[in-house]
C-alpha cells in the first residue's frame, strides 16, 4: 500500500470514527430532516453508533422509544442504512444511491377517526428499496388489519388484508386481499409507492357489512356504483 494510500484510509478512519462518537442530538437535528423527513422525535440521546430516540413519530404515526444505530460499512457503498428498533417494530431506513426501507418486521397502529375502532399495519420481512432506475426490489408480506375494542378491553377482528409487495414498473405494488372464508367487511385493496415516496391506497368493502359498516362511514368509505363501499388515500411516506 502506498503512503498516499494509507494516509487516505486514515483520514476516513478517523472522519467514520468521529462521526460515530458525535452527539445524536446534533446529528439528528442536522441529518434527520434530510436524510429522513418523515421521522422525528421529542429527543435525542447517545450517539448514531448507539443512541435513543425517544417519543420518535413517523408523518402521523406514533412509534413509541427507538433505538437507533447506523451501518458503518453501508456508508462505504454510498448509502446511510439507519437500523430503528422499538418494542412492536423493528426496521432498516436506507438513503443514498438505494433508497427505501429494508428488513422491517411488527406492527404500528393507524391513525382513525372512527370510535372503538383500531387498524393495524404489520409488516413480515418487509422491504422496499428504490434506485436511480425506479423500484430495484420489493418482498416480504404487509398485512392490514381493522380490530374492534370489545367490553373488558377485548379485542375483536373485524377484518385482515395481505398482500405481497412487487416491482411494477418505476413503482412498488401491494394486492390486498381478505381470505376466502373472510366475514363480509373490508375485501381488497391496492396500495402502489413512487419512488419519490407518494403513495395511493384505494381500499374496497361490502356495504352490507353489518359489523363494519358504520365505522367503515365514520372512517370515510362511500359508495360505489357497483354497489360497494370505497376509500382512497393519498399522501407521501417521505414526507
Amino acid at each position: 500500500m502506498t503512503r498516499t494510500r494509507t494516509l487516505l484510509c486514515f483520514a476516513l478512519a478517523l472522519a467514520l470514527a468521529l462521526l460515530l462518537c458525535l452527539p445524536l442530538q446534533w446529528l439528528a437535528a442536522r441529518l434527520l430532516p434530510s436524510a429522513t423527513p418523515s421521522v422525528t422525535a421529542l429527543e435525542a440521546t447517545g450517539t448514531l453508533w448507539s443512541g435513543q430516540l425517544r417519543g420518535a413519530r413517523w408523518n402521523d404515526i406514533a412509534l413509541g422509544d427507538l433505538a437507533v444505530r447506523l451501518q458503518p460499512l453501508q456508508l462505504l457503498r454510498g448509502r446511510a442504512s439507519l437500523h430503528l428498533a422499538g418494542a412492536e417494530l423493528s426496521a432498516e431506513l436506507v438513503r443514498g444511491l438505494r433508497r427505501g426501507i429494508d428488513h422491517a418486521e411488527g406492527q404500528l397502529v393507524l391513525p382513525i377517526s372512527a370510535p372503538e375502532v383500531r387498524a393495524r399495519l404489520e409488516a413480515r420481512d418487509l422491504h422496499l428499496l428504490f434506485d436511480t432506475q425506479g423500484c430495484e426490489s420489493a418482498g416480504g408480506t404487509l398485512s392490514l388489519q381493522v380490530l374492534r375494542m370489545g367490553q373488558d378491553k377485548a379485542v375483536i377482528p373485524l377484518a385482515q388484508l395481505a398482500g405481497t409487495p412487487r416491482c411494477e414498473g418505476s413503482g412498488a405494488r401491494v394486492e390486498l386481499r381478505a381470505p376466502a372464508d373472510a366475514p363480509p367487511g373490508l375485501r381488497d385493496g391496492l396500495l402502489d409507492i413512487l419512488p419519490s415516496g407518494r403513495y395511493r391506497l384505494i381500499l374496497h368493502a361490502e356495504a352490507n357489512a353489518a359489523e363494519l359498516g358504520a365505522a367503515l362511514q365514520l372512517a370515510g368509505f362511500t359508495p360505489t356504483a357497483d354497489g360497494r363501499l370505497e376509500r382512497s388515500i393519498e399522501g407521501s411516506l417521505l414526507r
